[in-house]
């Protein structure tokens, strides 16, 4: 019987800033009692998980947005279903990944299917990653629950019922235990940062956290509580429309980035000229992409620009016209936008990068 055991949750966009009293009773209490640690939030999506679970920076892991170009032939193979809604063609498209037996499980979103044809996701998921490595364990990422590598469907999409079934497993012979609360990072996005529903989301999250982790420790005395979120949110004061900019080169449109990949040196030289122009954002310089947290390799984008925070692309190749997020996260790092770590043993430790989170948890 495995008497050392660690539960690992991840708080989705709950901002360090965050923590209070009266928003989070049962974190703030943790915090009083085994200090926080400030979790720099890099500007990166997908590589900032990567980054939490394998201990290695995103130059290292090689992930940063969920999707990157590819020269290879794309997964995605729905070319001839385009027809169907978009709802439609995300559930087909998990489903045969899931048929595939794929490890990275991604949508299409609203990606223009003339770029979709040129991209690729991870191969990995933190399943795969160091924190798991050797150990016995159970990770629960929608719509999988993987058990010692070996995955099953489950389509619990609330955190309550997320919490209740890992929490069905407490008294098995796991090492890790480990899930996801995204419903702080729903209600964030749909109605912004400081509204009344995204508190009343952090409250609840507090609240269900505080049950499973007593009944954790309860089943397993003396075990290890990881609790972590990867970012905060931040309010949108301007959106922007790019779709258009430049029209002649390949270019992939996130909420926060955007990857262009001119095709020669001729058009590389007037997006650049045009997008210097743009006051509400910069181009990311190669010498600048290490130090916040983006690969080096060009499928990540020949020309990266990231938008200032506090402004967002829209319409982009993630949300549909009528979602139009409220808040955002995935802008280069600043206090308002950065996570938290805390771990049910005392800490000196004030500020650490994503990457280091793995060699806190594992001392």
């Amino acid at each position: 019987m495995i008497n050392r055991k660690t539960l690992i949750i991840c708080l989705d966009a709950i901002g360090i800033d965050k923590i209070s009293q009266s928003s989070t009773p049962f974190l703030y209490s943790l915090s009083k009692k085994f200090g926080k640690i400030e979790l720099e939030s890099p500007l990166s999506f997908t590589g900032t998980e990567f980054s939490f679970f394998s201990g290695k920076k995103p130059s290292q892991h090689n992930t940063w947005l969920e999707f990157k170009k590819t020269n290879q032939k794309s997964q995605f193979k729905i070319q001839k279903l385009r027809f169907l809604p978009r709802k439609m063609l995300n559930n087909l498209t998990i489903l045969s990944q899931i048929i595939s037996s794929k490890n990275f499980l991604a949508k299409i979103y609203n990606i223009p299917f003339d770029v979709l044809k040129q991209l690729s996701v991870p191969e990995k998921n933190i399943w795969q990653l160091e924190l798991f490595k050797n150990k016995k364990s159970i990770c629960l990422k929608w719509p999988l629950l993987v058990i010692n590598g070996r995955k099953k469907i489950s389509f619990k999409r609330k955190d309550a019922e997320r919490l209740k079934l890992i929490e069905k497993y407490f008294d098995k012979d796991y090492e890790i235990y480990c899930l996801q609360l995204v419903h702080a990072d729903k209600a964030g996005h749909k109605f912004g940062a400081k509204s009344k529903q995204y508190y009343e989301s952090i409250k609840n999250l507090d609240s269900l956290t505080e049950k499973t982790v007593k009944s954790f420790l309860g089943k397993n005395p003396e075990s290890k509580v990881v609790l972590w979120s990867d970012h905060g949110m931040i309010d949108i004061k301007k959106y922007v429309n790019m779709n258009s900019f430049p029209a002649s080169a390949f270019a992939f449109f996130g909420g926060t980035t955007a990857s262009f990949w001119p095709k020669d040196k001729k058009e590389e030289a007037k997006i650049k000229s045009e997008l210097n122009k743009l006051k509400f954002g910069k181009i990311i310089k190669n010498d600048e992409r290490e130090k916040l947290g983006i690969p080096p390799g060009e499928e990540h984008g020949k020309i990266i620009f990231a938008m200032n925070s506090g402004n967002m692309i829209f319409p982009n190749y993630y949300e549909s016209k009528n979602e139009k997020f409220k808040a955002m996260h995935g802008f280069a790092p600043c206090k308002e936008q950065n996570g938290f770590l805390i771990i049910n043993q005392k800490t000196k430790i004030k500020k650490a990068k994503m990457h280091e989170a793995l060699r806190i948890i594992e001392k």
